[in-house]
């Protein structure tokens, strides 16, 4: 058994595609964040690798909490889902030697969540993960107090991201700095601001800043 084509609409990176695989051998390129590792955890979950996804958090005006999967579409489409009650929405199919079967997601989601491929078919194969640190969510649940010194965020993050093969997560250690950068750095009535945190803050927003200005001009240039 084997793939033969794949179709994506209207999901994260999605607008439309459509992917014919060569029986013998298919390579798939594109730039960072493109949705390269997107296809291949499709594919990898027919070899029995199972990868969940992350939704993005939202907010409403009341404060309240909501997830967002991913799916966009127009809106007479969404009112229909909306109307007959839908827990599902369709977002492609995936095409077997000799079957097929559609490709979708609940329409409401927590964090995470995972594709539904009713029809898939085991196969025999083998997954080679990428180098990345797993996209996972995990909770910050404490603030910590000693942020004077931020090498200490650096070095925690550093020997994270060496065992991130072993299942350490440095995205996590990341994100506590951040938060502990955001909090400590601009003060409030409460806490006394701390320059040297704020400067070290406002330096890594500038870093981002110009890195996504040199990002798209890449992608203006022909080559």
């Amino acid at each position: 058994m084997s793939f033969t084509s794949l179709r994506l609409e209207g999901w994260r990176q999605f607008n439309k595609i459509d992917i014919d695989f060569h029986p013998r051998l298919t390579i798939i390129t594109g730039a960072n964040g493109a949705g390269k590792s997107t296809i291949l955890k499709i594919l990898a979950s027919h070899f029995g690798w199972n990868h969940s996804l992350l939704a993005t958090p939202k907010l409403n005006k009341k404060g309240e909490k909501s997830f967002h999967n991913g799916v966009f579409e127009n809106l007479i489409s969404l009112f229909h889902k909306i109307a007959n009650n839908e827990a599902r929405t369709n977002i492609g199919e995936l095409v077997y030697k000799d079957s097929k079967s559609l490709i979708s997601l609940p329409r409401k989601t927590g964090i995470n969540y995972s594709l539904h491929i009713p029809q898939r078919i085991s196969m025999n194969g083998i997954n080679i993960d990428s180098h990345r640190p797993k996209p996972e969510y995990q909770p910050v649940t404490q603030i910590q107090a000693n942020t004077a010194d931020m090498k200490l965020f650096y070095r925690k993050y550093f020997n994270e991201y060496k065992q991130s093969g072993r299942g350490a997560n440095p995205i996590f250690s990341l994100k506590e700095a951040l938060i502990n950068m955001a909090i400590f750095g601009d003060g409030n009535k409460n806490l006394q601001a701390n320059a040297v945190i704020q400067e070290e803050f406002e330096g890594f927003k500038k870093i981002l800043g110009v890195c996504y200005l040199i990002v798209s001009a890449l992608k203006t240039l022909k080559l």
